[in-house]
């Protein structure tokens, strides 16, 4: 039968019936999920030209830009895309309408707030992060003009979910093009012939997520109507939400919130144990991780479509009764969540096998310390090495977030993520540099994450039932 031959294909690398659907999803989706990396990456490269004094003061900046984007996009973003999704496929408005009003009033508030604080103690988070004394004042200066545009890289965030789970990626690709492309154009010219430095960096990527997050601003207004945002004002006036209203988000947040601070946070370790290593450690740390996060964001655009494709399916069966349509969501939801972890896999090879190829001859040009451009090249194979299981575990991820499975993940990686901090003070304590820094995140870090998701992906009381082949007979029976 058709639906037997669509099993062949999902279990296979054979082109499957979802192909379309997900790279129409995931080949926009780039311009989102790259914006804040590429921005990195690009201040990295530029700052790289100045020595490694200059770059190893962007480290820890860098390292707490991750932690907070990192952070927020999983609850903000996350959260509005797959709410947003649910609400769009029930043709439910005012559920649209109403995710937007909170994600837009929470990112702002928290980007205003993250703003102040960095702004006014930013020696104080840099001690935290373990920043030497020589790199303190050029690290404060690209702190506080990055920190500027909190509110703005909030929204970003937020404007990106909302747009995703409407299934308009492309929206998210011209706003990411906008802000790379003005970023690329404002840096040199802002640090060389305006000689502004680092601070020029920080100024370049806060005026290119300022004008971002203007033209998300402006596309909503246009579309207020088919988002249902030119109902919210009537005799009172309820953009700002209850909690009642709020109910549902935090829901799906509150999980989230516990997975990001456990994940980013181990990460954030790993960041201040480089730079407690000293400033060609953490220069090579920073370099390496701009690399790393450009092409692992890259590959997330496929998990994204995933997340997207599976939250209508498992949204279907919330409040469906006929035992048919829930059997055929479900088993759809398992092969199209079959069919983006091969792709993903694929996918990680490739970029893997293409970086290890590439990167070692572009590393001079970002960097010309010969000692950090050692490093870099003596822990790259490694870290490729362990890449493409690294992008399984993430659309894994991404794929229990679209089931709405947030409690088991927040759990899953609150364990491994105390695992990998253990492993980050026995490197520090025994000196294994760099190099035991990564080897530890890569291994002791998503190896377990790999064999949990296996296990729950198969588990009957999971969010994807039973077998492919046992659904598939409930739906050959009627």
């Amino acid at each position: 039968t058709k639906r037997r031959k669509s099993v062949k294909n999902v279990i296979g690398f054979t082109k499957s019936e979802y192909d379309a659907e997900i790279f129409s999803l995931a080949l926009p989706t780039l311009g989102a999920v790259l914006i804040d990396p590429c921005l990195s990456l690009v201040d990295t490269a530029f700052v790289g030209k100045l020595g490694a004094v200059a770059l190893g003061s962007i480290g820890p900046c860098t390292a707490l830009f991750n932690f907070i984007f990192a952070t927020a996009s999983t609850v903000l973003m996350v959260s509005t895309s797959v709410l947003v999704a649910k609400h769009k496929a029930s043709n439910n408005t005012k559920g649209v309408s109403k995710v937007i009003a909170i994600s837009a009033f929470l990112s702002l508030s928290i980007g205003s707030v993250l703003a102040v604080l960095f702004g006014v103690f930013p020696t104080f988070f840099l001690k935290i992060m373990g920043t030497p004394p020589s790199l303190i004042q050029s690290a404060s200066s690209y702190l506080i003009y990055r920190a500027m545009a909190m509110p703005f890289s909030m929204f970003l965030l937020v404007a990106g979910g909302l747009f995703r789970g409407i299934g308009d990626p492309m929206a998210t690709l011209k706003n990411g093009a906008l802000v790379g492309l003005l970023n690329l154009i404002l840096d040199p010219i802002l640090m060389f012939p305006m000689k502004l430095g680092v601070a020029g960096a920080a100024i370049a990527t806060s005026v290119s997520q300022f004008v971002g997050a203007l033209t998300y601003g402006i596309t909503l207004f246009k579309r207020r109507k088919e988002l249902g945002l030119d109902k919210m004002y009537d005799s009172k006036p309820n953009w700002i939400p209850s909690l009642d209203d709020a109910k549902e988000f935090f829901d799906a947040g509150s999980s989230l919130m516990l997975r990001s601070i456990c994940n980013v946070g181990c990460w954030t370790a790993m960041a201040s144990a480089a730079t407690r290593m000293g400033v060609y450690e953490i220069a090579s740390h920073q370099l390496l991780l701009s690399l790393w996060l450009v092409i692992a964001f890259a590959q997330d655009a496929v998990g994204v479509a995933g997340q997207v494709m599976v939250a209508k399916k498992i949204g279907i069966t919330k409040h469906e009764s006929d035992s048919r349509v829930v059997s055929k969501s479900i088993w759809d939801a398992r092969a199209i969540s079959k069919r983006i972890l091969q792709i993903s896999f694929i996918s990680g090879t490739i970029m893997a096998i293409a970086a290890r190829l590439i990167v070692p001859k572009l590393i001079p040009s970002f960097c010309s310390n010969v000692e950090v451009v050692r490093m870099i090249l003596d822990v790259l194979p490694m870290a490729l090495f362990g890449f493409p299981l690294c992008c399984v575990v993430w659309t894994w991820d991404s794929l229990y977030y679209g089931a709405y499975d947030f409690l088991y993940n927040a759990r899953t990686i609150a364990f491994t993520s105390s695992l990998a901090t253990v492993g980050i003070f026995i490197v520090l304590k025994r000196n294994l540099g760099i190099r035991g820094l990564w080897l530890n995140m890569i291994y002791a870090y998503f190896v377990p994450r790999f064999f949990f998701h296996h296990k729950r992906f198969n588990e009957k009381k999971g969010p994807f039932g039973r077998s492919s082949i046992d659904l598939e007979k409930d739906i050959l029976k009627f």
